[in-house]
C-alpha cells in the first residue's frame, strides 16, 4: 500500500505536476479504496506549500 501511495504522489507532484504525465486518475480495487485514499490524503496535507523564498522548508510550491 505504501509503495502504491508513494507512486501515486510522486505521479501527481512531481514537477508540481506541470508534465504532460501528471497523474490525473489512480484505478483503485475498491476492497483498498478508502485505506488508500486515507493515506493518499494524509500525505498530500503533510506537504507545505508556498513561496520558496518565504516558507522553508518548501515541499511543493508553484511552477512558472
Amino acid at each position: 500500500m505504501e509503495t502504491a501511495v508513494d507512486a501515486a504522489t510522486a505521479g501527481v507532484y512531481y514537477s508540481t505536476g506541470e508534465t504532460c504525465d501528471a497523474l490525473s486518475r489512480a484505478i483503485v480495487h475498491e476492497d483498498i479504496h478508502d485505506e488508500f485514499v486515507d493515506r493518499l490524503m494524509t500525505r498530500a496535507e503533510s506537504f507545505t506549500l508556498g513561496d520558496p523564498a518565504l516558507t522553508c522548508p518548501m515541499k511543493h510550491t508553484v511552477l512558472i
